[in-house]
């Protein structure tokens, strides 16, 4: 058994002993909080240059898919969005929407995919960055649209869906 000894090489005793320890334990606290700290840093999606031109920045939106952020195109300055979405998902979701947005083609309806890989421990799919979402919109207007904005809006959706079906997908 290994005996602590105190400063001057005497056995300590068990008060010394005991507060060494809490020292040693406070110690590898802080450490280990560190040490977490830098990993998580080097880690986190905000760090991540993807496609070697598209750099990540603030999260927008969390979903059941992953997290959406803005995203900074290196090369023209152009802000845009991105979809990650954990490589280890049970059920990938990404692959299958780049796959639907590819065979859509190209439509001033829809965001255009600039960019679609993997980056790290995540797939990365990059995108245009759409303005408002409808809930957004509806609490602008008071949570209450006019006849005539509804009517717009189920003519536009009527629209997406007709070229969805007219790509031979089904949408539900």
């Amino acid at each position: 058994m290994l005996a602590l000894k105190d400063k001057k090489g005497e056995p300590e005793t068990n008060g010394q002993a005991s507060h060494a320890r809490q020292n040693w334990k406070k110690l590898s606290a802080v450490r280990k909080f560190i040490s977490l700290a830098q990993s998580t840093q080097k880690k986190a999606p905000a760090e991540l240059i993807i496609g070697g031109k598209y750099k990540i920045g603030k999260k927008i939106a969390n979903g059941a898919f992953g997290q959406l952020r803005l995203v900074k195109d290196t090369h023209y300055g152009e802000d845009l969005a991105v979809k990650l979405e954990p490589v280890n998902s049970k059920i990938p979701q990404l692959f299958l929407e780049f796959e639907f947005y590819k065979k859509l083609g190209d439509d001033n309806a829809l965001p255009r995919v600039h960019y679609y890989g993997k980056c790290g421990r995540y797939n990365a799919m990059v995108l245009d960055l759409l303005g408002p979402n409808l809930e957004d919109l509806f609490n602008l207007c008071g949570r209450k649209f006019s006849t005539k904005t509804v009517i717009m809006i189920a003519i536009q959706l009527i629209k997406r869906i007709e070229k969805v079906h007219n790509n031979g997908l089904i949408y539900r």
